[in-house]
């Protein structure tokens, strides 16, 4: 096995793609956290502590999907 550089990802669409829909998964952790702080301002405990942790979780996946698909395509084949 041989380090290489990261090479540019080839598949642009795939990547357009994966990174669209990271986007929008991170709008609706956005969303999720405005409800979260709006809960929270209004004395709601319950309703900010349940919509923060499911805007952690969304943030997370719109995050991981974007990093996994650069990481995947980005990626030399070269190992196997």
């Amino acid at each position: 096995m041989t380090a290489s550089s990261p090479q540019p990802p080839r598949h642009a669409a795939a990547l357009g793609v994966a990174f669209g829909i990271g986007l929008l998964w991170l709008l609706m952790a956005a969303l999720c956290a405005w409800s979260a702080a709006r809960g929270y301002g209004n004395q709601r405990f319950d309703w900010a502590l349940l919509w923060g942790l499911v805007a952690l979780l969304l943030a997370a996946a719109g995050i991981g999907a974007m990093v996994g698909t650069w990481r995947h395509l980005s990626r030399s084949h070269d190992d196997y």
